[in-house]
Parts: C-alpha cells; structure tokens; sequence
C-alpha cells in the first residue's frame, strides 16, 4: 500500500520534474541561440568601425594634404588663398573634367535629357559641342555677339548639330531684350 501511495503522490512530481528539464534545455537552446546572434552582431560593429576609422584616416590624409598645400612655407598670402580655392573647386579652368562641368552637365542632363541649355560667349561652339556630346537631346541656343568669332554660325552648327547659333544679337547694341525675342 506504501508503494501505492508513494506512485500517487510522486507521479504527479517525477512528470513535473521531466517538464522542468525540457524547459530548462529549450531556454538553454535559446540562450546558446542568442548569444551567436549577438556574436554576429558584434562582428559586424567592429567591421562597421574599422570601415569607419579607414574613411576618418583617408580624409585625415586628404585633409593634411590640403593642409600642407595651403599652409606650405614661402608661399605668400595670396598663393594660399587661390590654392585654398582651387581646393573647393574654384578657379579650375585648365579644361572641363578639372573645372568640375563634365560631371555638373552629365548629372543635369540625365536628371533633365531634354533642357534648354544657353551659351552665352560661344566662340565657335566648344561648349555647345560638349552638351549636345552629353545629352544628345537638349535644346542648344548659342549666343556670341561678336559677329567675327563665327559670323554665320557655321562652326557652332558643324561642331555640335542642332545648335541654334545666334551671331551678332544684341552685339554693339544699347537695348535690353527677352530670350524669347531672340529665338
């Protein structure tokens, strides 16, 4: 009867006991779980930080260059001026990539393909020549008003194709006009 009693009453316990245990082991499970994702997590940080430190040390280098080419000793006041401007990306006239206008009409013309560009002092057409090379659909008006540069526009129009060249507007004149009377 004693064995009876105690399968009663400890039946219930050892069942209990054997749920105790499987949910001990799954939280283990889920701990162990964790823990590797939290793992990943700090390994991807410390990726993210390094990537970072190699970027602050690249514009540190950059930073000193520019530095040491506007502080640079014997160099007057002025010197260090156009050097810091030329920095920023002023005063870079030797050609169109330097000057920074390739890229400025490359990112224009594909945002807007079919904009109206002006060139005011087109000379023979140079610019007109560079836009219709980058957005081969953009409306072109070239302006010179010196009549000997180009007199019938023929070198704009050769150079760049479906340009409107106007020669010789306004040139000489005392008189203000809209852009919409010389088209």
């Amino acid at each position: 009867m004693f064995s009876l009693l105690k399968k009663r009453l400890l039946g219930p316990i050892a069942g209990l006991h054997d749920r105790l245990l499987e949910t001990q082991q799954s939280i283990i499970g889920q701990l162990l779980q964790l823990e590797q994702r939290i793992d990943d997590k700090l390994l991807h940080l410390e990726h993210l930080v390094s990537e970072c430190s190699r970027h602050d040390l690249e514009m540190d280098q950059r930073l000193a260059a520019l530095v040491a080419r506007t502080g640079a000793t014997g160099r007057s006041p002025g010197e260090r001026y156009r050097d810091g401007l030329h920095a920023v990306g002023v005063l870079n006239y030797e050609n169109y990539t330097v000057s920074g206008e390739r890229r400025f009409l490359v990112r224009l013309l594909q945002r807007f393909p079919t904009c109206v560009v002006v060139d005011v002092g087109a000379n023979t057409g140079q610019y007109s020549e560079l836009v219709r090379e980058l957005g081969p659909q953009a409306i072109i008006h070239a302006f010179e008003p010196h009549p000997a540069a180009d007199p019938y526009g023929h070198n704009i129009h050769r150079r760049a194709g479906q340009v409107w060249p106007h020669i010789g507007k306004l040139a000489g004149e005392q008189q203000r006009a809209r852009i919409g009377q010389l088209l």
